[in-house]
């Protein structure tokens, strides 16, 4: 029967690993969850898409309608929107929205 060879550093081994764990596990509960960032900085940055194939005009006519709809949430103070290649868009179809939420204490409660 061949003798067991144990590496020589086995001794700490264990030890680390239980401490990699718990901090690990640590780090786990304390780091935020979530889709929103914790600070609200009032910003949002929206991207529309519609098929490629779509016209300027058709595509510019959809932004307009998602436009509006944005505009009627009573938490909206302001909105800006952008259609077609350029400032960070590459084609036709695509669309950005940039929203300006009221301060957070004029806002309707989300719930």
């Amino acid at each position: 029967m061949a003798p067991v060879v144990r590496p020589r550093n086995s001794a700490g081994t264990r030890p680390s690993a239980s401490a990699r764990s718990t901090i690990l596990a640590n780090l786990y509960v304390i780091i935020p969850k979530g889709f929103f960032p914790q600070q609200d900085t009032g910003l949002i940055i929206a991207q529309s898409e519609a098929a490629q194939d779509i016209s300027f005009q058709a595509m510019r006519e959809r932004q307009q309608a998602l436009l509006d709809a944005v505009v009627r949430d009573p938490a909206v103070e302001s909105v800006g929107a952008a259609v077609g290649a350029g400032g960070g868009l590459y084609t036709l179809n695509d669309g950005r929205l940039f929203i300006q939420l009221k301060p957070y204490g004029q806002r309707p409660p989300i719930w």
